[in-house]
């Protein structure tokens, strides 16, 4: 059928002829594949009439903003309710950063859980950084998750109230209302701590 346009469907007699052209995309190498027997050629001469190399997204992370923009829009199109929200400067950092194992089709599904989980016109870095959190990726170092030994209720404390502080953009106001405390609690922690001297 590639070959020739002609095909016969199961149990036919007659040929069909069709127009059908293939688009066909793998992450593998396929010439390797062939050299190994794991691959027929003549198949990947008859697909392979025009070549597309598309790197990973990991490669063209410039190209990050322009897919969140696009998915998010087109997210919206199906369940429509309200403006497009927009990513805050550090939560498209994160997004930038993230390494993408997935490419964009893991683009896309955290897109929509985003939109899912996002409260407001914007997102922020810290549900950004909730969603991107998965088990195969190691904790950033300023997060809570990441403490290797049982430390004092009052330092975890203190550490994940800087780290929410950090996610906002330095906005204690938005770090006060998303954890439920007064500003002076932020501003207490976030004060460094001052070794008293030993009598």
């Amino acid at each position: 059928m590639l070959d020739s346009g002609e095909f016969r469907q199961l149990g036919a007699s007659a040929l069909r002829h069709t127009e059908a052209r293939v688009i066909a995309a793998t992450h593998r190498d396929l010439e390797a594949l062939v050299e190994q027997g794991r691959f027929r050629h003549d198949l990947l001469y008859r697909l392979n009439v025009v070549h597309i190399q598309v790197p990973p997204l990991r490669e063209r992370r410039e190209d990050i903003p322009l897919l969140v923009e696009h998915l998010m829009r087109r997210a919206l199109r199906r369940n429509a309710s309200g403006p497009v929200p927009r990513l805050s400067p550090c939560a498209m950092a994160r997004l930038i950063d993230y390494p993408w194992p997935g490419n964009v089709r893991e683009l896309r599904n955290v897109i929509e859980r985003l939109l899912v989980f996002g409260d407001g016109e914007v997102i922020d870095a810290a549900i950004t950084n909730s969603i991107l959190s998965t088990p195969g990726e190691a904790p950033a170092a300023t997060s809570p998750a990441g403490f290797s030994r049982i430390a004092p209720l009052a330092e975890v404390e203190q550490a994940y109230i800087r780290w929410v502080v950090d996610a906002l953009e330095g906005n204690v106001s938005a770090a006060a209302a998303r954890l439920g405390v007064a500003r002076s609690t932020i501003y207490r922690n976030l004060k460094p701590k001052v070794d008293r001297p030993a009598h």
